[in-house]
């Protein structure tokens, strides 16, 4: 699992290069306001990630170090070349990943003639990959995307011949039209590759009288949807073209080696909420963040914003519609949906028509309770530097309500600021994970219940032992959480989809086509342990039949999804 936390994790990704991109430009044009929101942006990322770092590089060049992975003795060298020509392509940086172990990497840079060397490396399993900001498309070894790339196994020496072969990308171009704004700043342009979910972006900075020149390159072959994100100018994110949702959107077709445009996209100004944040003891309170989430779908639309000095606070660019607000709070104040409530489901929506402004949207938080305890290490040593953190099971396993602390020099933590809530929480430490109270799965996991402004105290981690099933009966249920490939695949008619649980559960099974469009939903109820088999006849919730192509089926457990992908043939 480590660290479950898609969504937060890739929202830090996009600010993160939005931010270094901001940073390098013309930071004078940036109003005072629009520079302290981009330094606290800064602050939300990880230590060793807050520097500028080369483009489309978006997280850290330092190699990690561990103390549970054996001597650095291994090494990868190999070429990376152009596929049209074979000449050595220079200054590509090459990154190999410890699969036992996803905190340590290592990288290199292609010389003149295209050779790189990644040393230091322990020996195991790992997935390398190319990261350049060329022309050229990155690739998974061996000429594979991320979602099916070959492993490569190091030992004590040098593993060679791990080569590249880099084509040409596809590139997508076109302008942001702009109302009566002399400069543009925040606003990221991505495509989204419908099949792998990687996303490709650029930050326009280049203008001609009310328009902002975007280019996206290094596309590989496929389809993509095109969106703007805006960050800091109070514009309307939307996909190209007008369209509100992934479902609706533009399919844009490229091949590698091909520049496609001009997708010009219109920037409407959106409406804002506004509204200040306040606790009974201390009154304004200052640096709290808050986020605004599009009531349709909690993740298609998000917004964010900070409050003043005074406990002012502006969430700008959002669409007509309804929305629900949460304060984060902070590590003393516990944090509160709008209208003074725990939870999505109980919050109130807030209307707005764009692009008014919405006022008097307050929260006044409240002192919130703690989990605490140790962390222990090899021979039950305490253990310093480990980061525990608490997930709200009340919004799902989302990452973005959660907060976390660090152990001290004696092991011990103290996660403030909690509503009263049931939690996950887990430790992490390098290369080694635990969730409460001695799992890897969070389906087995133990929830922490919290009562504020009360303390929990005893939830102890031993990060040095085996982890285990402490329910475990074997022989009467499954040991692991599993959803398996169906078979057969390709398949014509029907097809069957074996999956896996280890206790019972809330499951729902569900096929989307490739757009994204949900075709038919196979399981939605409460199961217990036990393996199970479930057939689809190719057909649709109103029983049409399905046409030949990819399709992928989504088992959902307790709020934990996975994924696969089919191909129907006929």
């Amino acid at each position: 699992m480590q660290k479950s936390m898609f969504a937060f994790c890739l929202f830090l990704a996009l600010l993160l290069g939005l931010f270094c991109n901001l940073w390098a430009q013309e930071k004078d044009a940036l109003s005072p306001q629009q520079k302290q929101h981009l330094q606290k942006i800064a602050q939300m990322l990880p230590q060793d990630a807050r520097t500028c770092l080369p483009p489309g590089i978006l997280f850290s060049e330092k190699p990690r170090e561990s103390g549970k992975v054996t001597a650095a003795t291994g090494a990868i060298s190999g070429t990376v070349t152009k596929a049209a020509g074979g000449g050595g392509i220079t200054k590509v940086v090459v990154r190999a990943h410890l699969c036992e172990c996803p905190s340590y990497s290592n990288y290199d840079s292609t010389d003149a003639s295209g050779n790189y060397l990644i040393p230091n490396l322990p020996a195991g399993r790992y997935t390398v990959w190319t990261d350049n900001d060329s022309i050229f498309t990155n690739v998974y070894y061996d000429d594979k995307t991320w979602q099916n790339a070959d492993t490569v196994t190091v030992g004590s020496g040098t593993l060679p011949n791990i080569n590249f072969s880099l084509r040409v990308g596809a590139k997508i171009t076109g302008t942001l039209t702009l109302t009566g704004v002399p400069f543009l700043y925040g606003v990221l342009v991505w495509a989204r590759d419908t099949l792998t979910g990687e996303i490709f972006s650029d930050t326009p900075y280049n203008y001609s009288g009310d328009n902002a020149v975007y280019n996206i390159k290094r596309l590989p072959t496929g389809k993509y949807k095109l969106r703007t994100y805006d960050l800091l100018m109070g514009y309307i994110d939307e996909y190209y073209n007008n369209d509100s949702t992934w479902a609706s959107a533009n399919l844009i077709s490229v091949t590698e080696g091909t520049n496609y445009g001009p997708y010009n996209i219109t920037l409407e100004v959106g409406a804002t909420i506004e509204g200040t944040v306040s606790s009974s003891s201390k009154g304004p309170l200052e640096d709290i963040m808050l986020w605004a989430y599009y009531v349709p779908d909690k993740f298609e639309w998000i917004h964010m914003g900070f409050t003043d000095a005074s406990g002012n606070f502006s969430i700008t660019g959002l669409r007509s519609g309804n929305w629900k607000v949460v304060c984060y709070g902070d590590d003393t104040y516990e944090w509160e949906w709008y209208n003074n409530t725990g939870t999505w489901n109980s919050a109130t929506n807030i209307s707005i028509t764009a692009p008014n402004t919405v006022t008097g949207k307050d929260f006044s938080l409240n002192i919130g309770g703690s989990i605490s305890g140790h962390v222990y290490g090899e021979g039950s040593s305490p253990l310093a530097g480990a980061d525990v953190s608490a997930f709200d099971t009340a919004f799902g396993w989302s990452g973005l309500i959660m907060k976390w602390d660090e152990t001290d020099g004696y092991g011990y933590y103290q996660i403030t600021g909690l509503r009263s809530s049931a939690y996950y929480v887990e430790a992490t430490v390098e290369c080694d994970y635990q969730l409460y109270d001695h799992t890897d799965s969070m389906l087995e996991a133990d929830l922490v219940s919290v009562s504020s402004p009360g303390d929990h105290s005893g939830i102890d981690f031993n990060l040095t032992s085996a982890v285990e099933d402490k329910e475990d009966q074997p022989g009467l249920r499954p040991t692991a959480f599993e959803l398996k490939q169906n078979y057969p695949n390709p398949f014509n008619p029907e097809t069957e989809i074996e999956y896996n649980l280890t206790r019972p559960a809330q499951v729902n099974l569900t096929i989307y086509n490739l757009l994204g469009q949900k075709v038919r939903t196979l399981v939605n109820e409460r199961q217990p342990a036990g393996s199970y088999k479930i057939t689809w006849d190719g057909k649709s919730e109103q029983t049409k039949i399905s046409s030949s192509g990819i399709y992928f089926y989504r088992l959902e457990v307790n709020g934990v999804p996975l994924t696969k992908r089919m191909v129907l043939l006929k």
